[in-house]
């Protein structure tokens, strides 16, 4: 089935821009090459010197099988994960706008933020961070359900290590249903602040937490708790994700559900944040694009279907769109 954008002239020029902003991203990656992107080089080291192989990750089986055997032996092994990825990127969004063509706003929302990202650089969690987009806007938008989080594990394994902590969260989430816990808004809204407060008194208190735990059980990952340090932009867009958040939780007309499933997000976001600021801006796609789906966030004051509201909106997606990919490059 596909999409009838003959008498709908915006959701056309949506279209168009999802089309223009997924084509922009690749023609740039091919045209620069991969090495010139973050992490290209990493993955080189997985895939050439077996960086990892020998107890350096907990799971990672798909993308960690393509890195280090290959699908085809002639063909650079980084590169058919990039292939890979990119085509996982670009097919599940567009089956989401195919779907229903209601959902291509939030769709065109989260290519603008993250398709620079997800498309040339953080590879192999790029799947983990659509599946769990997608499974949003069909299931955990309305709510979690074990049945689900079990598939978004084993989802999320077979690329990336973060699957665990997603798991986690969302575990924390159907916890609170399942056993019909209500948090009220004040509690929600505590959880944001103090977490929030963490970020900034971390420095005083982390060295002894360090020193009293051991992160070596991390494997490769443990080098991301020696990133406590944070550089002014990665704080501007922690400060974002809590302000909308904040706003969402205490103001806005979302379900029960919704405000929880965020919070324990962001809550998680932001002490992941205090430990390591990379892992931390990194875990934050996911409550930012969970923000998308349960329209948390000023853009979508200007999703209603006119001209004026798309020049408005479009601009500025476009905006973050070229910032995102320059600071890529």
């Amino acid at each position: 089935m596909f999409i009838d954008f003959s008498g709908d002239l915006m959701r056309s020029i949506l279209f168009f821009q999802y089309i223009f902003m997924v084509v922009f991203v690749l023609t740039l990656y091919y045209v620069l090459g991969g090495n010139v992107f973050p992490d290209y080089f990493a993955y080189t080291n997985i895939a050439y010197n077996d960086f990892g192989r020998e107890g350096g990750y907990f799971t990672e089986f798909f993308s960690r099988y393509i890195l280090y055997d290959g699908l085809i032996d002639e063909i650079n092994r980084v590169d058919q994960l990039v292939v890979f990825i990119q085509f996982f990127f670009v097919t599940s969004t567009l089956l989401a706008i195919f779907k229903n063509s209601k959902d291509i706003y939030i769709v065109i929302v989260f290519v603008a933020f993250f398709s620079p990202l997800l498309l040339t650089t953080v590879l192999r969690a790029s799947p983990l961070y659509v599946m769990f987009f997608l499974m949003s806007i069909y299931y955990f938008k309305h709510k979690v359900t074990f049945l689900n989080v079990v598939f978004l594990c084993v989802f999320g394994s077979l690329f990336h290590d973060s699957f665990l902590i997603i798991t986690i969260a969302l575990l924390g989430v159907w916890f609170t249903q399942f056993f019909n816990i209500k948090l009220g808004r004040t509690t929600l809204v505590y959880m944001l602040l103090l977490s929030f407060m963490f970020v900034f008194l971390a420095p005083a208190v982390l060295p002894v937490i360090i020193s009293l735990l051991d992160f070596s059980v991390l494997g490769a990952r443990s080098v991301y708790m020696s990133d406590s340090g944070f550089s002014g932009l990665k704080l501007i867009v922690l400060i974002i994700l809590n302000t909308l958040s904040f706003y969402f939780v205490r103001f806005e007309s979302g379900t029960y559900n919704q405000k929880v499933t965020l919070t324990i997000l962001v809550f998680l976001t932001n002490v992941i944040f205090a430990f390591g600021s990379t892992a931390g801006i990194r875990f934050s796609v996911f409550p930012f694009a969970y923000l998308f789906v349960v329209r948390g966030c000023f853009l979508f004051n200007f999703e209603a279907i006119s001209l004026s509201n798309q020049v408005i909106s479009g601009a500025f997606l476009f905006l973050v769109f070229i910032i995102r990919f320059y600071s890529l490059i």
